[in-house]
């Protein structure tokens, strides 16, 4: 049963107009995160995710729950707005702003930008960021990096307007042959309707598109009645009629509920009737919000026409009416405008791909009832006249009766392009038969690699036989001269050349740069080879048996590498783009270090289970630290001997990783007695430890004892543990667990807000009407303005309050938990 007694509904939940950034308000779209998780394939495969639809369909905020973690811990998601993209002054600037903003949001795992921002003013800015991407990649081994780009379309806006080079977007391409990096873009189009001669044949062939459309009615009513759960009870026919008012729209139905909540404080109501709907919807109409406006702006003065003549008849809600209808209508009550009816066909139809009218056997309805009132409200066909001008009425009017002629003309001409095509293709096939095409097979010292003709793209070598040769799909013409463009994927280095086509399986061949690769392994001595399939080069006469050089070009590669004394085989993918060295690590070996304070010294070292010699001429004489590579991971016994002292020193440790066993001798020494024995220890098993938090960075402590901060990974005896999380501005979380065996776990923290009554006035101690007021630095918007209280993080704010003719003041404000704050602000006229 609701309380008799009324209190207010503090905060509004409801959000318009900004991006649903908290999972709490977010429903729905499940069907959309299952889609792109099979896409990546839960993150074992790299791919181009392209999700488009209408403004404020909700594309921005399936982003944010991406950033939050929606799709697991498989993933390790980063945000790129390309809004604040504005203003960029090339590729290096393009690439420090995301570089920068992924140092933030990877905030506690010791990335930093600073060593990125300094190689972007020396090095090729796609060098650097595939650098950036490998240390990430390094960093979180068992999670796939996505980059999720919010309004892709301004990629293309840039690319245009000169402020990015288009090899950024070839760039992208050849990341997602990498498997460093996958995308999720967002925008009001799909990728196929861009220009493909900016964007590239690739991108086109990878990226996978899909529609963002409206709510189902089921998640629509969750959104409705699920924030004020246990607050208000509603009418069982006000959820249906606020899904008929919207169809699931997200924006417009957070609008209508954000509203309906301020009306409910308003008359101190818990029960919400169709009544309270109406007055919602009634004040909507009369101050419409800057969506609406700016939706209707955007409308071209032939769909203005169309919607307001469909609202002018459509008195009822799901009213659905034929061309014939309207054009009747149009008669009837003598309107003064000629139409026909292809004209609302045409317009009709663009209008239900965009989603604002609906189909059924050639009838045409609004999809949104609030938008069929507000047209009605706003733009009845007498004031869309006026509005777009007596000229113009006249030039849509007679536009529509030359369609009609034109449309029969077309048939005309068809038959005659018809015949003409067939003629046409007649004398295309006795050319071919004269002058038959060549073959042409383009071969490169590295791949893959794109191939252009006469500045066309063909196509690339990836996903042929040998990615180092690339056999055209068309044949060329034989004694003509082409230009062939070979772009390497890995590093974007052009080869050009105009070759004239001599015979049938004429070759092209491009050269490209070679490059030094260093290849270093943890094992004594290696097999080694490094090359893609089938053209394989082999690593021979080297100077040690665990360091090998090479001389490769840019270009993608499989390095495969063989243990001699342990038989392990390790293989790994790389990308050449530039001077580089790459790493080995064999499983089952290190690279152990002996090292002393004082030199020489005599030195054995033995193996778990393995017989220890005990005879001093088996001891070793080392000048310098000793380094044994390709050594099995065990429990060794070192024994060391001080020639000078014959101090004898044993040590034994578990060797687990490349390990520097230090010994310190002592230059005093004297021969103890009795001798001092050696016993091995027990094994102890320990297990992994992996606890991470959202937000990261919290501190941690296990069993009272403080262990550090999140993400925190630790191997620790069997045993149990209580683990608490503490974070400012956090409430503390607690986990107890008994450690049996590797346990990892991510802990959500809780926030802590307080409210802020913010009263701001004039000298006269009037309300002020207009003022814009900042928090830390971050300007709050209109609705946390227009909003009774103002959510904030506690702790103590600054705050800055600005007025057009006021001078600025500028205070702070201390927020407490679950507590609501007020404060006074008198604003005073600045001088002139």
């Amino acid at each position: 049963m609701l309380q008799r007694t009324f209190e207010p509904i503090y905060p509004n939940p409801y959000i318009a107009g900004n991006p649903i950034r908290n999972q709490e308000m977010f429903f729905g779209r499940v069907d959309e995160f299952r889609f792109i998780a099979r896409a990546l394939e839960d993150g074992r495969k790299a791919a181009l995710i392209v999700l488009f639809g209408e403004r404020r369909s909700g594309k921005s905020s399936i982003l944010y729950q991406i950033l939050n973690g929606r799709l697991g811990e498989a993933f390790l998601p980063i945000f790129v707005d390309m809004q604040i993209m504005a203003g960029i002054a090339g590729d290096a600037d393009f690439f420090e702003r995301i570089i920068t903003d992924a140092c933030k949001q990877l905030a506690g795992n010791g990335l930093s930008a600073e060593p990125y921002a300094s190689q972007l003013k020396e090095a090729a800015a796609t060098n650097v960021f595939r650098r950036f991407l490998q240390e990430v990649k390094s960093r979180f081994p068992e999670r796939a990096p996505l980059l999720l780009v919010d309004e892709y379309e301004n990629l293309e806006a840039r690319v245009k307007e000169g402020s990015l080079s288009r090899h950024i977007l070839t760039f992208f391409a050849g990341l997602l042959e990498t498997d460093l990096v996958s995308f999720v873009f967002t925008g009001s189009r799909s990728l196929e309707v861009h220009d493909q001669a900016i964007w590239g044949e690739e991108l086109f062939r990878k990226a996978t598109s899909r529609k963002i459309s409206f709510l189902t009615k089921d998640d629509t009513t969750r959104l409705i009645t699920q924030p004020l759960q246990n607050k208000v009870d509603f009418a069982p026919e006000v959820v249906a009629q606020i899904y008929s008012l919207t169809a699931g729209q997200p924006f417009y139905t957070q609008m209508i509920c954000q509203n309906l909540v301020y009306h409910l404080n308003e008359v101190q109501k818990r029960h919400v009737t169709r009544r309270d709907l109406q007055d919602v919807v009634d004040g909507v109409l009369e101050n419409p919000p800057p969506q609406l406006i700016f939706n209707w702006s955007e409308h071209a003065a032939e769909r203005k026409l169309a919607l307001s003549l469909l609202a002018e008849f459509s008195e009822a809600p799901q009213t659905f009416l034929s061309a014939r209808d309207l054009c009747q209508g149009i008669k009837r009550k003598k309107l003064e405008i000629d139409l026909a009816p292809n004209f609302f066909h045409a317009e009709f139809s663009s209008l239900f791909q965009d989603e604002y009218v609906l189909q059924k056997a050639r009838k045409y309805g609004f999809r949104l009832d609030l938008y069929r009132l507000w047209v009605r409200h706003d733009h009845n066909i007498w004031q869309v006249k006026k509005e777009i001008g007596a000229r113009e009425t006249a030039r849509i009017t007679k536009q529509a009766h030359i369609k009609e002629k034109n449309r029969q003309r077309t048939f005309r001409r068809l038959e005659h392009a018809i015949a003409i095509g067939l003629a046409v293709v007649v004398i295309y096939v006795l050319w071919k038969l004269l002058f038959p095409p060549k073959h042409v097979i383009v071969q490169a010292n590295g791949g893959p690699f794109w191939v252009l003709v006469d500045s066309d793209t063909v196509g690339t070598s990836h996903g042929q036989k040998d990615s180092t040769r690339f056999e055209m799909p068309e044949a060329l013409t034989k004694g003509i001269a082409y230009e062939f463009k070979v772009i390497l994927a890995a590093s974007g280095e052009t080869w050009q050349k105009t070759e004239t086509i001599q015979k049938d399986d004429h070759v092209v061949e491009a050269r490209f740069p070679l490059y030094p690769l260093q290849v270093i392994t943890d094992a004594a001595s290696v097999e080694m080879r490094v090359g893609g399939l089938p053209s394989v080069k082999t690593a021979d006469n080297q100077p040690e048996a665990w360091q090998h050089k090479f001389q490769v070009c840019a270009g993608k590669y499989v390095l495969w590498a063989k243990d001699r004394s342990t038989g392990e085989v390790s293989q790994i993918e790389i990308t050449v783009s530039d001077t580089m060295a790459v790493r080995i690590d064999f499983p089952g070996v290190v690279v152990l270090t002996l090292a002393a304070n004082h030199y020489p010294f005599d030195y054995t070292h033995k193996w778990r289970n393995a017989r220890a010699s005990k005879e001093r001429p088996n001891l070793k004489r080392a000048n310098s630290p000793v380094v044994f590579y390709g050594q099995p991971k065990d429990t060794y016994l070192f024994t060391f001997s001080n020639p000078v002292t014959g101090q004898p020193i044993n040590i034994i440790s578990d060797i687990k990783t490349d390990t520097t066993v230090s010994v310190k001798f002592d230059p005093d020494w004297k021969p103890p007695q009795p001798p001092v024995s050696v016993t091995m220890p027990k094994t102890i098993t320990k297990h992994t430890l992996r606890i991470n938090s959202v937000p990261s960075g919290a501190s941690l402590s296990l069993n009272g004892k403080e262990r550090g901060v999140t993400p925190f990974i630790d191997y620790l005896e069997r045993s149990e543990y209580l683990i608490i999380l503490k974070m400012a501005g956090y409430d503390s979380a607690k986990r107890q667990i008994v450690l049996t065996s590797d346990f990892g776990d991510t802990i959500k923290l809780t926030p802590q807000n307080g409210h802020l009554k913010l009263v701001v006035q004039d000298e006269k101690q009037r309300l002020m009407p207009n003022y814009a007021v900042s928090v830390d630095g971050r300007p709050l918007t209109e609705r946390e303005l227009r909003s009774e209280t103002i959510q904030l993080p506690v702790g103590k704010r600054t705050l800055r309050i600005e007025s057009r003719r006021y001078a600025s003041i500028d205070t702070f404000c201390v927020i407490e938990k679950n507590k609501i704050g007020e404060l006074r602000i008198i604003m005073e006229r600045s001088k002139p």
